[in-house]
């Protein structure tokens, strides 16, 4: 109930800490963290649309959507009509709604992915320690490698959704994300 009060019931709660009515805001836009849990608040909520952008030649993303609670920012988007296929340059995803941590994160964070028309296989979307997102594939001998653009071809989708910690405490989008 945003902007007004109900009562909510914590079935089965036995713990004797809340010993009268407390209030939780609930804010009405998002951006507004939870600093002292005691203090009632919720962590904050944003969603939205992002244009992220390619490292070479251009590809039409499709459904960039992003949601950030807390610290932890979510992205999705699907890849298609690759301009670029040839070359032995990594494809790199850039220009993320909000920054990535570099501190908490040792070297990088994992998310899943799934391609179709692609010389290999992707297995993982991985966000690397300068904060661009890349496509990997494993080989022999457990040794990885990403996806270059030799690897796709006009008719490659690859779609994928990675979730991230970003250390942003503005809670402004960058790089032209907005707010739905």
């Amino acid at each position: 109930n945003i902007g007004g009060t109900k009562a909510v019931q914590l079935k089965g709660y036995t713990d004797s800490s809340i010993t009268s009515d407390q209030a939780f805001t609930f804010p009405d836009t998002g951006g507004e963290l939870a600093t002292v849990p005691a203090g009632g608040q919720v962590v904050g909520y944003q969603q939205g649309v992002w244009i992220p952008a390619i490292n070479q030649g251009s590809v039409d993303f499709n459904g960039p959507i992003w949601s950030r609670v807390g610290n932890m920012v979510t992205i999705e988007s699907r890849l298609k009509n690759f301009t670029q296929t040839s070359g032995t340059k990594s494809i790199e995803v850039s220009n993320f709604p909000y920054q990535f941590d570099f501190t908490t994160a040792a070297g990088g964070t994992a998310g899943s992915v799934m391609s179709s028309n692609t010389e290999k296989i992707c297995q993982c979307s991985y966000m690397n320690g300068v904060g661009d997102l890349n496509f990997y594939v494993a080989g022999l001998n457990a040794v990885w490698s990403s996806l270059r653009f030799q690897d796709v071809a006009v008719s490659t989708e690859i779609v994928f959704q990675i979730t991230y910690r970003t250390d942003d405490t503005t809670w402004t989008p960058q790089n032209g994300a907005t707010l739905s």
